[in-house]
């Protein structure tokens, strides 16, 4: 927690309190990556807008299980909640769902695996989760929605490191 920690005192006051000082934009839970900090109140508004309007762009890596065939594809499904587990987002067609569009790039392939960049044009909650479980690639690790969970000495022989390599 940051509540009146000298870190809090020089961060953004807007937007999810005490607990939160400064966050502009997270990540979802159990995933790691760059999260964005404003220091002041008006940096703060100004990024969150760039958010707001789509000009920030966002690009992620991850490992899905299977062979992605495509080079790169546009993946364009409205996602929506899941009506049987309200914890969960589903692609939704129709007025449940909101536009969600990503870019999947394949980077390497490794037999079982493939790590794909994703570039998102739009920014779901649980967007590139259930964007690769729904072309068929979940994310490994990713129980949720489809993905199994795998071991890491797994994952780094089929990209042809050894675990001294990786550590």
């Amino acid at each position: 927690h940051f509540q009146n920690s000298p870190a809090s005192a020089s961060l953004s006051s807007v937007g999810g309190g005490a607990s939160r000082p400064g966050i502009v934009h997270r990540l979802d839970r159990f995933t790691s990556g760059a999260i964005c900090v404003a220091k002041s109140d008006l940096a703060h508004w100004r990024i969150a807008e760039q958010f707001a309007q789509r000009r920030t762009k966002k690009y992620y890596l991850a490992v899905v299980h299977g062979e992605v065939r495509a080079d790169m594809q546009l993946i364009d499904a409205p996602l929506g909640r899941d009506p049987s587990n309200r914890e969960l987002m589903m692609v939704r067609e129709g007025a449940c769902g909101k536009a969600s569009t990503t870019i999947a790039r394949v980077r390497e392939r490794f037999g079982d695996f493939t790590l794909v960049e994703l570039e998102l044009l739009t920014g779901r909650t649980h967007q590139i989760r259930v964007h690769m479980a729904h072309i068929g690639h979940p994310i490994a690790g990713d129980t949720k929605y489809g993905g199994a969970l795998v071991r890491k000495d797994l994952l780094l022989s089929h990209a042809g490191a050894t675990h001294d390599e990786a550590s």
